[in-house]
């Protein structure tokens, strides 16, 4: 991932802090307003990522960890997760691209969104007859979706965070993020606690359907542009020009043949290979839907 965000600014000495500004780079830095907004503090944009990826993408492992995404034949989910990690795999790797591009609201909102369409199409496959194939188009089109919103949270985390605190801000974000498909998780619980069959009750999808979508909607208003945003030690991110087109797809393939980089993917792999087999093959497979629910928001709570 190759994006536009980078180090922090230091705070400005000497002859720059008497004019107010600093160049660092390209880039020519505006002076830092005595009284700075809420939601242009660096923290509080964390703060804001953690909570759409709350909404998004931790009610959606809440789903996912009900096994085949809450149906009654996990198995049916298997195809779907193909599609979705294929396409996830690309769109994250480029994903830097569409971030210097696009910038990390329209990442992040329009990404929210394709995870309350899996989640509509979960709802649809599981009770009308002969819309598989939609599930595994929803799978598909989250594949890119995820590869926005996780590329824009984590160029946003590391741009905010003071190198000297930015594993507080990691664990912070990560704890928001898991405190999703734990809630989800005990929704889950709740909404299907007296459900008869093996699928998720109407209300548990569409309850994650508009909390997904108010993910979406906080991205929307909430995020700030990175160069509005002043950060703890008061400085701004580094804001690099754009390149062309071409650059951007070159300078994110010349990644791949990075050393570091090709060692790290054997950690890639091994991080999230296990969870269709936990999901559907175990959880989906052994349990009733109900404690199901209770299994996924016990799971994500220990990652917290």
């Amino acid at each position: 991932m190759v994006t536009r965000l980078g180090v922090p600014n230091p705070p400005p000495e000497g002859n720059e802090a008497a004019s107010g500004s600093s160049t660092r780079g390209h880039m020519q830095s505006s002076p830092i307003p005595l009284r700075i907004p809420f939601l242009n503090k660096g923290y509080t944009q964390v703060l804001i990522t953690g909570w759409i990826c709350f909404c998004c993408s931790g009610f959606f492992n809440a789903l996912q960890g009900l096994g085949g995404a809450g149906n009654a034949n996990p198995s049916a989910n298997d195809p779907a997760n193909i599609a979705l990690y294929a396409c996830f795999a690309v769109f994250g790797y480029f994903g830097g691209f569409f971030f210097n591009l696009l910038g990390p609201r329209l990442l992040m909102g329009a990404g929210g969104l394709t995870y309350a369409f899996y989640a509509a199409a979960a709802y649809i496959s599981g009770h009308i007859a002969n819309t598989g194939w939609l599930f595994i188009l929803a799978g598909a089109i989250l594949g890119f979706g995820a590869g926005w919103l996780w590329t824009a949270q984590g160029a946003l985390i590391l741009a905010y965070a003071p190198q000297d605190r930015r594993g507080h801000y990691i664990a912070v974000f990560w704890v928001i993020f898991n405190l999703g498909g734990f809630v989800g998780g005990i929704l889950q619980l709740a909404l299907n606690f007296d459900t008869e069959t093996d699928t998720a009750s109407p209300a548990s999808y569409f309850v994650f359907i508009a909390v997904m979508i108010m993910g979406s909607v906080a991205a929307f208003l909430l995020l700030r542009d990175p160069s509005k945003v002043v950060l703890e030690n008061g400085s701004r991110a580094v804001i690099v020009p754009l390149k062309g087109v071409k650059e951007e797809f070159t300078g994110a393939a010349s990644v791949i043949l990075d050393k570091n980089m090709l060692m790290l993917f054997i950690l890639f792999f091994g991080s999230t290979y296990f969870y269709t087999y936990v999901f559907n093959g175990v959880n989906g497979v052994l349990f009733t839907v109900r404690t199901r629910g209770l299994n996924s928001a016990l799971y994500w709570l220990a990652q917290m």
